[in-house]
């Protein structure tokens, strides 16, 4: 599908190598992988902190959290 892109980057300064790779994708929703809900979680607030619309999805979330998140994403609304 022409819409989908996949990256994979060795992992050097994760918040670093992060935050320069979404300054080029600016209006582009998109999603971060993590290896555990706790990554997840930090990442999550490290990119609301920089100034990103981000939701974190996964499984030990409140099903109306998960549900919310994911139509967000879908949607590219209120993200």
């Amino acid at each position: 599908r022409p819409n989908i892109r996949y990256s994979v980057e060795g992992r050097d300064n994760l918040n670093r190598q992060l935050l320069a790779f979404l300054a080029g994708q600016q209006g582009a929703a998109g999603i971060v992988y993590a290896a555990t809900r706790g990554q997840a979680m930090r990442i999550g607030e490290m990119l609301v902190d920089a100034g990103y619309r981000a939701r974190v999805y996964h499984a030990g979330l409140e099903p109306e959290v998960r549900r919310r998140n994911a139509r967000d994403f879908q949607a590219a609304d209120d993200m």
